[in-house]
Protein backbone atom coordinates (compact mmCIF):
# COMPACT_ATOMS: atom_id res chain seq x y z
CA UNK A 1 0.00 0.00 0.00
CA UNK A 2 1.37 3.44 -0.89
CA UNK A 3 2.58 5.64 1.99
CA UNK A 4 0.94 8.62 0.27
CA UNK A 5 -2.60 7.44 0.90
CA UNK A 6 -4.38 6.53 4.11
CA UNK A 7 -5.56 2.98 4.76
CA UNK A 8 -9.18 4.13 4.84
CA UNK A 9 -8.96 5.77 1.42
CA UNK A 10 -7.08 2.78 -0.03
CA UNK A 11 -9.82 0.44 1.20
CA UNK A 12 -12.46 2.66 -0.40
CA UNK A 13 -10.54 2.70 -3.68
CA UNK A 14 -10.07 -1.07 -3.69
CA UNK A 15 -13.82 -1.49 -3.22
CA UNK A 16 -14.60 0.89 -6.11
CA UNK A 17 -12.11 -0.77 -8.46
CA UNK A 18 -13.32 -4.28 -7.65
CA UNK A 19 -16.93 -3.23 -8.11
CA UNK A 20 -16.14 -1.78 -11.54
CA UNK A 21 -14.15 -4.85 -12.58
CA UNK A 22 -16.71 -7.33 -11.30
CA UNK A 23 -19.22 -6.16 -13.93
CA UNK A 24 -16.76 -6.67 -16.80
CA UNK A 25 -16.75 -9.48 -19.34
CA UNK A 26 -14.64 -10.27 -22.37
CA UNK A 27 -17.40 -8.76 -24.52
CA UNK A 28 -17.86 -5.77 -22.24
CA UNK A 29 -14.51 -4.97 -20.61
CA UNK A 30 -13.77 -1.97 -18.43
CA UNK A 31 -11.16 0.40 -19.80
CA UNK A 32 -8.12 1.66 -17.96
CA UNK A 33 -9.33 5.22 -18.57
CA UNK A 34 -12.60 4.46 -16.76
CA UNK A 35 -10.70 3.03 -13.79
CA UNK A 36 -8.36 6.01 -13.72
CA UNK A 37 -11.34 8.37 -13.54
CA UNK A 38 -12.36 6.58 -10.33
CA UNK A 39 -8.85 7.07 -8.96
CA UNK A 40 -8.45 10.73 -9.94
CA UNK A 41 -10.34 12.36 -7.03
CA UNK A 42 -8.15 10.63 -4.43
CA UNK A 43 -4.51 11.63 -3.94
CA UNK A 44 -2.35 8.58 -4.55
CA UNK A 45 -5.27 6.73 -6.12
CA UNK A 46 -3.43 6.05 -9.38
CA UNK A 47 -0.68 4.17 -7.55
CA UNK A 48 -3.23 2.05 -5.69
CA UNK A 49 -4.94 1.26 -9.01
CA UNK A 50 -1.71 0.33 -10.80
CA UNK A 51 -0.61 -1.99 -8.00
CA UNK A 52 -4.01 -3.66 -7.76
CA UNK A 53 -4.13 -4.28 -11.53
CA UNK A 54 -0.64 -5.79 -11.42
CA UNK A 55 -1.63 -8.14 -8.61
CA UNK A 56 -4.91 -9.12 -10.24
CA UNK A 57 -3.15 -9.83 -13.52
CA UNK A 58 -0.41 -11.88 -11.83
CA UNK A 59 -3.08 -13.92 -10.03
CA UNK A 60 -4.92 -14.40 -13.36
CA UNK A 61 -8.04 -12.90 -11.81
CA UNK A 62 -8.30 -10.51 -14.77
CA UNK A 63 -7.17 -10.46 -18.38
CA UNK A 64 -6.43 -7.46 -20.57
CA UNK A 65 -6.12 -6.35 -24.16
CA UNK A 66 -4.72 -3.22 -25.76
CA UNK A 67 -4.85 -1.51 -29.10
CA UNK A 68 -5.72 1.70 -30.92
CA UNK A 69 -9.16 3.29 -31.06
CA UNK A 70 -9.89 6.60 -32.79
CA UNK A 71 -6.17 7.27 -32.94
CA UNK A 72 -5.75 6.77 -29.18
CA UNK A 73 -4.14 3.84 -27.43
CA UNK A 74 -6.42 1.97 -24.99
CA UNK A 75 -6.18 -0.85 -22.46
CA UNK A 76 -9.20 -2.82 -21.32
CA UNK A 77 -9.71 -5.44 -18.58
CA UNK A 78 -12.23 -8.19 -17.87
CA UNK A 79 -12.69 -10.72 -15.07
CA UNK A 80 -11.36 -14.26 -15.48
CA UNK A 81 -11.21 -15.36 -11.84
CA UNK A 82 -12.84 -14.95 -8.42
CA UNK A 83 -12.25 -11.37 -7.32
CA UNK A 84 -13.71 -11.94 -3.87
CA UNK A 85 -11.35 -14.86 -3.26
CA UNK A 86 -8.40 -12.77 -4.45
CA UNK A 87 -9.30 -9.94 -2.07
CA UNK A 88 -9.61 -12.35 0.86
CA UNK A 89 -6.31 -14.11 0.14
CA UNK A 90 -4.44 -10.82 -0.16
CA UNK A 91 -5.95 -9.24 2.97
CA UNK A 92 -7.68 -6.48 1.05
CA UNK A 93 -11.08 -5.22 2.07
CA UNK A 94 -13.56 -8.04 1.66
CA UNK A 95 -17.17 -8.81 2.36
CA UNK A 96 -18.04 -9.58 5.96
CA UNK A 97 -18.63 -13.13 7.05
CA UNK A 98 -22.19 -14.35 6.64
CA UNK A 99 -24.42 -13.24 9.50
CA UNK A 100 -26.46 -15.73 11.54
CA UNK A 101 -29.59 -14.75 9.59
CA UNK A 102 -27.82 -15.20 6.25
CA UNK A 103 -26.48 -18.60 7.30
CA UNK A 104 -30.03 -19.62 8.21
CA UNK A 105 -31.23 -18.45 4.81
CA UNK A 106 -28.52 -20.43 3.04
CA UNK A 107 -29.33 -23.61 4.98
CA UNK A 108 -33.05 -23.37 4.24
CA UNK A 109 -33.13 -22.47 0.55
CA UNK A 110 -29.87 -23.59 -1.07
CA UNK A 111 -31.50 -26.84 -2.14
CA UNK A 112 -34.38 -25.06 -3.90
CA UNK A 113 -32.78 -21.95 -5.34
CA UNK A 114 -29.98 -21.68 -7.92
CA UNK A 115 -26.73 -20.64 -6.26
CA UNK A 116 -26.40 -17.48 -8.37
CA UNK A 117 -29.89 -16.29 -7.41
CA UNK A 118 -29.17 -16.93 -3.73
CA UNK A 119 -25.85 -15.10 -4.01
CA UNK A 120 -27.61 -12.12 -5.61
CA UNK A 121 -30.06 -11.94 -2.68
CA UNK A 122 -27.24 -12.11 -0.15
CA UNK A 123 -25.32 -9.36 -1.92
CA UNK A 124 -28.41 -7.14 -2.08
CA UNK A 125 -28.65 -7.43 1.71
CA UNK A 126 -24.92 -6.74 2.04
CA UNK A 127 -25.23 -3.50 0.05
CA UNK A 128 -28.22 -2.43 2.17
CA UNK A 129 -26.19 -3.00 5.35
CA UNK A 130 -22.74 -1.72 4.33
CA UNK A 131 -23.38 0.52 1.33
CA UNK A 132 -22.56 0.30 -2.38
CA UNK A 133 -18.79 0.22 -1.82
CA UNK A 134 -18.95 -3.16 -0.05
CA UNK A 135 -17.06 -5.93 -1.83
CA UNK A 136 -19.70 -8.56 -2.66
CA UNK A 137 -19.78 -12.09 -1.33
CA UNK A 138 -18.16 -14.51 -3.75
CA UNK A 139 -19.52 -17.78 -5.04
CA UNK A 140 -16.62 -19.46 -3.25
CA UNK A 141 -17.83 -18.07 0.07
CA UNK A 142 -21.33 -19.33 -0.61
CA UNK A 143 -20.16 -22.80 -1.61
CA UNK A 144 -17.97 -22.98 1.50
CA UNK A 145 -21.01 -22.21 3.66
CA UNK A 146 -23.27 -24.66 1.85
CA UNK A 147 -20.71 -27.41 2.31
CA UNK A 148 -19.02 -30.15 0.36
CA UNK A 149 -22.18 -31.23 -1.49
CA UNK A 150 -22.73 -27.82 -3.06
CA UNK A 151 -19.02 -27.26 -3.59
CA UNK A 152 -18.82 -30.48 -5.54
CA UNK A 153 -21.88 -29.83 -7.66
CA UNK A 154 -21.20 -29.35 -11.39
CA UNK A 155 -21.54 -25.88 -12.86
CA UNK A 156 -24.66 -26.97 -14.70
CA UNK A 157 -26.18 -28.60 -11.61
CA UNK A 158 -29.24 -26.36 -11.50
CA UNK A 159 -31.30 -28.17 -14.10
CA UNK A 160 -34.54 -29.89 -13.10
CA UNK A 161 -33.05 -33.39 -12.55
CA UNK A 162 -30.44 -31.90 -10.18
CA UNK A 163 -33.07 -29.79 -8.49
CA UNK A 164 -35.30 -32.81 -7.93
CA UNK A 165 -32.44 -34.61 -6.20
CA UNK A 166 -31.93 -31.65 -3.88
CA UNK A 167 -35.65 -31.49 -3.15
CA UNK A 168 -35.70 -35.18 -2.30
CA UNK A 169 -32.78 -34.71 0.06
CA UNK A 170 -34.51 -31.80 1.81
CA UNK A 171 -37.65 -33.89 2.13
CA UNK A 172 -35.70 -36.68 3.83
CA UNK A 173 -34.13 -34.20 6.25
CA UNK A 174 -37.53 -32.72 7.16
CA UNK A 175 -36.74 -29.23 5.87
CA UNK A 176 -39.30 -29.36 3.06
CA UNK A 177 -42.16 -30.23 5.41
CA UNK A 178 -41.37 -27.19 7.55
CA UNK A 179 -41.86 -24.72 4.68
CA UNK A 180 -45.32 -23.46 3.71
CA UNK A 181 -46.68 -20.33 2.03
CA UNK A 182 -46.74 -18.41 5.31
CA UNK A 183 -43.08 -19.21 5.94
CA UNK A 184 -42.18 -18.08 2.43
CA UNK A 185 -44.14 -14.82 2.85
CA UNK A 186 -42.46 -14.11 6.20
CA UNK A 187 -39.11 -14.96 4.68
CA UNK A 188 -39.77 -12.56 1.78
CA UNK A 189 -40.46 -9.70 4.18
CA UNK A 190 -37.41 -10.35 6.35
CA UNK A 191 -35.04 -10.67 3.38
CA UNK A 192 -36.71 -8.04 1.15
CA UNK A 193 -37.38 -10.33 -1.80
CA UNK A 194 -39.04 -8.83 -4.84
CA UNK A 195 -42.28 -10.23 -6.28
CA UNK A 196 -40.54 -12.29 -8.93
CA UNK A 197 -38.24 -13.93 -6.40
CA UNK A 198 -41.21 -14.78 -4.17
CA UNK A 199 -43.14 -16.33 -7.05
CA UNK A 200 -40.15 -18.40 -8.15
CA UNK A 201 -39.64 -19.66 -4.61
CA UNK A 202 -43.31 -20.56 -4.21
CA UNK A 203 -43.40 -22.31 -7.57
CA UNK A 204 -40.39 -24.45 -6.70
CA UNK A 205 -41.05 -25.20 -3.04
CA UNK A 206 -44.84 -25.54 -2.94
CA UNK A 207 -45.06 -27.60 -6.10
CA UNK A 208 -42.24 -29.79 -4.80
CA UNK A 209 -44.28 -30.50 -1.64
CA UNK A 210 -47.09 -31.82 -3.84
CA UNK A 211 -44.99 -34.17 -5.94
CA UNK A 212 -42.31 -35.46 -3.58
Amino acid sequence: MSDSISEHRAIHLHAMFIKALSASTVKKPVTLDALRKLAEPVFGGAKVLDRLLEQLSAAKAISSSSGMRDGERYVAYWVTGDLGDFMNRNNFVSARQFTAAEKGLIRKVNGFMPAQQLLDILNERLVCDLGPAAVPYSMGQLYAEIGDVAAGAPAGGHDWPSLRKLIAKSERSGVLDAIDERVINDFAVVFSLNQKQVLVMKDIVLQAKEVV
